[in-house]
C-alpha cells in the first residue's frame, strides 16, 4: 500500500481523508504539525495567520521543501502525508516509494460554511475574509503556499462536495485504485529483471515535474499558443522570425528547470542495466543533465539552431538574438531552430539510430506520452514486433498503449519509475 500524500485547500475535507485512512490502519503525519512545534516554541497561538508565515519563514529559511524533507527518513508503507502546500514539498516525497498525491477539494462557499463550523480559532467569520487568506495561499513566491502549483501535480483529484459516507467511498475507491496500479508495477518489475539491453521513450509527461509545461494537457502551451503560427514547417518558411520568438519564449520557461526524479532514476539505471538507452520527444536536455549518456532527441532540441545549407549546429547562447532570425557567428548565414516542426520530417540518421537501438532491445518502456504524435508507439510497435517485451506508462493510457503494451502501469512518471525502482532494488 502506498505512501498518500494530502493536498487541497482550507477545510476542503483532508482532516477527514486522514482520519479514515487512520482507521485502515495509516500512520496520519501532517506537515502543519512542524509548523504548529514551531509557534509553541514561540509562544504564538497557531491561528491561519501565523501557521501561513511561519511556514513560509521556515521555507525562506530552510529551503521550500524543508517540512517535507524532515518527515521523509521516517516514511514507510501505509503513512499519510496530511498538509502539502508547495511543489517542493511534493518533490521531496517523490522520493519515497509509491507515493501519491491526492488533491481534495470542494466550492468556497461550501468550505466556508465547514470553517465557520468547526471554529477553529483565527479562522475568517466572513466569506470575504475567507477568499482573501485563500488568495495568500496562492502565490508565486517559491517560499510560500502554492495550492494551485501543488494541486497541479496530484496523481488523484477528490472532490469532497457531499457527505462524510460519500467521502470515504471515493477514498475507498482511490485505494482500490492505488492497489491496482501496484500489482500493474510489479508485473513491469517482473518484465525488466534480468534484462540487459533497455530503450525508454520519453514524451512530456516526464518532464512535466520539473516545471516544464506538457503541450496537449489543459493549460498546456498550445492552449496559449496557436499551433499553426508557430509549430509547423509552414510558420517557418512564412515567419521565422516568429517562430523563432517562439522558441526564445520556450527556452525561457527551460532555464529553472531541474532534472526530477524520473529523470535521475533513468540516468541511474546505466548502472542497473548493461545497455540502457533513452529515446525522448522532449526537447528541454534534462534528461543529459541529469546524467544519462546515450540519449537520442527525436525532435531536436531548444539550445541549439542549425544552418540549414551546411547543416552546422551552433548553441543558441552564443548567437545575437536581438535580431530574428539570428545568423551564423562565422558564415553570417541566417538559422533556423534545430526542432523538427509539424510537417517536416524526421532527420533519417536519428530515426534510423532510433530503429536500431529499438531492434535491439529486450525491453521498451513508453513513459509519459499521449500518442498524438504516434512515433513512440510505432517505435513500441516494432519492439513488440521483434519479441520484446513493452511497458506503457501514463495515468491515462490511450487506445494505442492498451493494445500494444504487455504491461501498462496507470501512474505518473515519477511515481511509476521511483516504484519500479523500489521493487528493482529489492
Amino acid at each position: 500500500m502506498p505512501v498518500i500524500g494530502l493536498t487541497g485547500p482550507n477545510a476542503s475535507g483532508k482532516g477527514e481523508v486522514a482520519a479514515y485512512l487512520a482507521e485502515n490502519g495509516f500512520r496520519v503525519y501532517s506537515l502543519s504539525d512542524i509548523i504548529r512545534e514551531e509557534l509553541a516554541a514561540q509562544g504564538l497561538a497557531p491561528t491561519r495567520e501565523t501557521m501561513i508565515d511561519t511556514g513560509t519563514r521556515l521555507r525562506r529559511d530552510h529551503g521550500p521543501g524543508v517540512l517535507a524533507e524532515r518527515l521523509v527518513e521516517r516514511l514507510g508503507n501505509r503513512d499519510v502525508v496530511d498538509s502539502i502546500r508547495n511543489p517542493s514539498e511534493v518533490m521531496a516525497l517523490r522520493r519515497v516509494p509509491g507515493f501519491v498525491l491526492v488533491h481534495v477539494d470542494a466550492p468556497p462557499t461550501l468550505r466556508f460554511e465547514r470553517s465557520v463550523a468547526r471554529g477553529r480559532p483565527g479562522d475568517a467569520e466572513s466569506l470575504e475574509r475567507f477568499v482573501e487568506l485563500e488568495a495568500r495561499e496562492n502565490t508565486t513566491d517559491p517560499a510560500a503556499q502554492q495550492l494551485l502549483a501543488t494541486a497541479s501535480l496530484a496523481d488523484v483529484a477528490l472532490v469532497n462536495d457531499g457527505d462524510i459516507p460519500a467521502l470515504r467511498r471515493k477514498v475507498d475507491r482511490v485505494l482500490r485504485d492505488c492497489e491496482e496500479a501496484g500489482a500493474r508495477v510489479d508485473e513491469a518489475a517482473d518484465l525488466l529483471v534480468g534484462a540487459e539491453r533497455v530503450v525508454v521513450i520519453t514524451g512530456a509527461g516526464v518532464s512535466a515535474e520539473s516545471g516544464v509545461e506538457t503541450f496537449r494537457a489543459a493549460g498546456g502551451v498550445w492552449d496559449q499558443h496557436d499551433l499553426d503560427e508557430v509549430a509547423t514547417a509552414e510558420a517557418l518558411a512564412r515567419n521565422p522570425a516568429k517562430v523563432w520568438a517562439f522558441l526564445l519564449e520556450l527556452r525561457t520557461r527551460y532555464v529553472d528547470a531541474r532534472p526530477n526524479r524520473a529523470h535521475e532514476i533513468l540516468a541511474a539505471w546505466q548502472s542497473r542495466f548493461p545497455s540502457m538507452r533513452v529515446i525522448t520527444q522532449n526537447i528541454d536536455r534534462l534528461h543529459s543533465t541529469a546524467g544519462s549518456d546515450s540519449v537520442l532527441e527525436i525532435h531536436g532540441n531548444a539550445q541549439t539552431a542549425r544552418d540549414t545549407a551546411t547543416g552546422r549546429v551552433v548553441s543558441i547562447d552564443d548567437l545575437d538574438t536581438s535580431t530574428l532570425p539570428p545568423c551564423d557567428p562565422t558564415s553570417g548565414a541566417p538559422l533556423r531552430p534545430n526542432v523538427v516542426y509539424f510537417g517536416e520530417a524526421y532527420d533519417a540518421e536519428v530515426i534510423a539510430t532510433a530503429e536500431a537501438w529499438i531492434d535491439d532491445a529486450q525491453v521498451v518502456l513508453v513513459v509519459g506520452t499521449s500518442g498524438v504524435v504516434p512515433t513512440p508507439y510505432l517505435l513500441a510497435d516494432r519492439a513488440r514486433a521483434h519479441g520484446a517485451w513493452v511497458i506503457d506508462v501514463n495515468p491515462d493510457p490511450s487506445p494505442d498503449a492498451r493494445t500494444i503494451a504487455h504491461v501498462s502501469v496507470p501512474l505518473r512518471a515519477t511515481e511509476a519509475l521511483a516504484a519500479l525502482d523500489a521493487r528493482l532494488s529489492s
